[in-house]
């Protein structure tokens, strides 16, 4: 007997909320971003974005993928550029998220928990700066946080495997 997947199981797709949410942020910080700067048809106010990965790293098929595939996607719709630090010791973290916020950056990510300290810290030293958490709650003035209930994408596929 062959079972088909309903098109919300498909595990392909399970991270199209992840880039739908950093797109909708982009979305939102763009506009807050561009007040007060007249622009016109030869000038578009760019968006600088940095993110630092979690452990992972690039081709971890999972957040880390998903946040890249979101700016590249955010790249193409939205004038960003935006530079990719690999997650590395915590000295090493707070320099790079020291410089993007020292190089003004409008928007720096941080992906998965284990970069949750540093963007604490971080985002206390430079409250101008917009900063958003993935995957961790954190709170502060200048902090967004994008935390996913994967508890639900699990019990349905406890119910697929128990269907099984």
């Amino acid at each position: 007997m062959k079972i088909r997947l309903p098109p919300y199981l498909n595990l392909y797709k399970l991270d199209l909320p992840f880039i739908a949410s950093v797109m909708v942020f982009l979305s939102l910080i763009l506009p807050a971003s561009c007040s007060g700067v007249a622009l016109n048809e030869n000038h578009q106010s760019v968006l600088n974005v940095g993110i630092i990965l979690g452990a992972g790293g690039l081709n971890d098929r999972s957040f880390n993928d998903s946040a890249y595939d979101g700016l590249l996607e955010a790249q193409k719709q939205y004038n960003i550029r935006f530079e990719v630090v690999d997650h590395a010791s915590k000295e090493s973290n707070l320099d790079a998220l020291r410089l993007f916020a020292r190089n003004n950056y409008d928007l720096i990510i941080g992906v998965a928990f284990e970069n949750r300290e540093v963007i604490e810290i971080v985002a206390q030293e430079f409250p101008g700066i917009l900063f958003a958490a993935i995957d961790f709650e954190l709170t502060g003035e200048n902090i967004a946080s994008i935390v996913y209930r994967e508890q639900e994408a699990d019990f349905l596929m406890g119910v697929l495997a128990a269907m099984l």
